[in-house]
């Protein structure tokens, strides 16, 4: 499938990606400052967004398995490895 040469690409767009961040900092009505948290994005469609909106509500932020390749996606994550989250 092609896109139409008028419609972006909005996996590559900041813009967009920003605006589904503060979408979901705006639809908590809390603040996670003071916290540390572990998050596995298990280099799939979140690995950008998730540790970006933690740090935004005030987490202290570790991000394991984010570099997502496409072909990586829950490769070597807690997900499989269920004993490495215990």
């Amino acid at each position: 499938y092609v896109l139409p040469k008028n419609i972006k690409n909005y996996s590559q767009n900041y813009k967009i990606k920003q605006k589904y961040v503060d979408f979901l900092i705006n639809s908590c009505n809390f603040s996670l400052s003071g916290l540390k948290i572990v998050v596995d994005t298990a280099n799939g469609a979140s690995y950008k967004i998730a540790p970006l909106a933690l740090k935004k509500l005030g987490a202290n932020v570790i991000a394991i398995n984010y570099s997502k390749t496409g072909k990586n996606i829950n490769n070597n994550c807690a997900l499989n490895y269920y004993s490495l989250a215990t």
